[in-house]
């Protein structure tokens, strides 16, 4: 069974039937329970929808830094079609300067808006690479086998996302039969709400599960077949409370870091 150190959580900081300074409190309060928790990762979505408490997430991201200790801190993801890469260098670089080994950034397309300044993604990919901090920890996200050969190609660490679909036969064999990825990492990531709450019909993606008993379900399926290095959740619970209590009932099912248990 995975451990805490070994799970995390991606947030859309999604405002729906609450405030916009609500929904920010919660973030924190979820991230600062997270990381006392002892949960491996915190990551922000960049996002352009109405009901977004942001878009880009890097100002999120240091804030967090700074009301947590040991947790990491990450984009899930930068959507690189849509940045200059100066700006991108720029901002990470400044994070990396704050707050250190704690940050890291996942990569993905976000193709599509009016304003993108990258035609495909691995142009901006092209792009963006050269200018990221020396050292800090890149992921490439996504759902398909050509963002597998991407991670292979580049070196990166690689996110799968489950919640955006189910991953193809290929890509699954891929994943299955990797060998000496060195210090990369494999992480898959999932959506649903770990204690049952209502979910905000508005985040379309897919939900995985739907409540504690079947997210673990879910996880321990994962680690069977995948053996993840990370299982990233995206809780869409929208109620606050439940949140907090989703956060707090996974850790008391999941072993600590450095726990041996049986299987």
């Amino acid at each position: 069974m995975l451990t805490r150190q070994q799970c995390g959580f991606l947030d859309f900081g999604n405002a729906w039937q609450r405030s916009v300074p609500q929904t920010v409190a919660n973030v924190v309060e979820c991230a600062r329970r997270a990381d006392e928790l002892g949960f491996g990762r915190y990551w922000l979505g960049e996002h352009y929808g109405p009901s977004c408490c942001w878009h880009r997430p890097e100002f999120m991201m240091g804030f967090l830094c700074s009301q947590t200790r040991r947790i990491r801190i990450g984009a899930g993801a930068a959507l690189v079609m849509l940045r200059y890469p100066e700006d991108i260098g720029y901002e990470y670089s400044q994070l990396r300067l704050l707050y250190g080994e704690r940050m890291e950034i996942g990569l993905g397309s976000g193709g599509g808006l009016e304003w993108a300044v990258h035609e495909n993604y691995p142009a901006a990919l092209e792009a963006a690479l050269p200018v990221l901090p020396t050292g800090m920890p890149v992921w490439q996200l996504g759902s398909s086998m050509a963002s597998f050969e991407t991670a292979e190609r580049r070196g990166l660490s690689l996110c799968l996302g489950l919640f955006l679909r189910q991953l193809g036969p290929e890509l699954g064999e891929a994943c299955r039969s990797r060998r000496d990825w060195g210090p990369r990492r494999l992480a898959v990531a999932i959506s649903g709400s770990l204690i049952g709450s209502e979910c905000n019909p508005k985040i379309e993606v897919t939900r995985n599960f739907d409540g504690l008993r079947e997210g673990l379900a879910l996880i321990e399926k994962i680690d069977r077949e995948f053996s993840p290095d990370d299982v990233i959740i995206l809780d869409l619970a929208q109620d606050s409370q439940a949140r907090l209590e989703g956060i707090q009932a996974l850790a008391e099912a999941l072993p600590a870091a450095g726990t041996v248990t049986s299987t």
